[in-house]
């Protein structure tokens, strides 16, 4: 599966009203107003098995994994300094 695709399933997973889906990323707001961002080189996929990191303007980055099709969400919150 090529990055284009992954960036595609990735788009799907998430949760959010209004986002936009780049050439290379996805982004959208969240309802503080912070801005979030997905890049196609940020994303994993192995055996149905898809983790992507998001990066967020106010430094509150998340890891999250879909382990399998029910969609099971782990999020790790990554901060940054």
């Amino acid at each position: 599966m090529d990055k284009q695709e992954l960036l595609k399933l990735v788009y799907e997973e998430i949760d959010f009203s209004e986002g936009e889906l780049k050439e290379d990323e996805i982004v959208w707001k969240n309802i503080f107003g912070a801005e979030h961002f997905v890049s196609k080189y940020n994303i994993a996929f192995q055996n149905d098995r898809l983790a992507w990191y998001e990066n967020n303007d106010a430094s509150l980055d998340v890891v999250k994994l879909k382990l399998n099709k029910n969609f099971f969400d782990y999020p790790f919150l990554i901060i940054t300094l």
